[in-house]
């Protein structure tokens, strides 16, 4: 299954135990409900929300830790930037150290530090390869496109900044209160 998943990592299709390509395989995905990326989205969290799905997609046995190793191994950006990601993960809350390994927060545990009190919609699938998109303006509309999936009535009903706000459950930034990006 390992090998599967670096296969799947690098875009390539999953083989068995002789090498042979598996037709019909699904390609690999990550399931999330898309309140949990809509909330990080009004956060400005993206990268870091990117980071803790490609954490769960790695950890099969469901451990919630990973190595560093096989952090790096992702190659969805450079080690400085990774670095940068998992400081900002350990700040907000996402993440923490231990030991040589980094663990990551379960979903229940996210939507708490969120403000999240109950998830509405449903789960969506996102496929890896998007999900490993280094551009952020992709990043951001994967997520923004997982929230009105998650929905349930797709792109049927248009929805304004007011009530999508009113759904996640998110107050109101405003640039007097929105910590400064750098």
């Amino acid at each position: 299954w390992l090998i599967n998943r670096h296969r799947a990592l690098l875009g390539l299709p999953a083989v068995d135990n002789w090498g042979n390509v598996i037709e019909g395989a699904e390609p690999p995905s990550v399931k999330v409900f898309g309140f949990v990326l809509a909330a990080m989205q009004e956060r400005r969290q993206e990268r870091i929300g990117q980071l803790w799905l490609l954490m769960r997609h790695l950890d099969e046995p469901g451990s919630g830790r990973l190595s560093y190793d096989a952090l790096y191994e992702l190659n969805y950006t450079s080690r400085a930037n990774l670095r940068r990601v998992i400081r900002a993960g350990i700040a907000a809350g996402y993440f923490w150290r231990d030991g040589e390994r980094l663990a990551y927060a379960s979903e229940a545990r996210v939507c708490a530090m969120l403000g999240i009190q109950r998830v509405k919609g449903w789960a969506v699938l996102i496929p890896l390869a998007q999900l490993q998109e280094s551009n952020i303006v992709n990043l951001r509309a994967l997520f923004l496109d997982a929230y009105h999936s998650s929905r349930g009535d797709g792109f049927a009903n248009p929805i304004a900044r007011g009530g999508w706000r009113r759904n996640v459950g998110i107050k109101r930034i405003t640039g007097r209160t929105r910590p400064t990006q750098r």
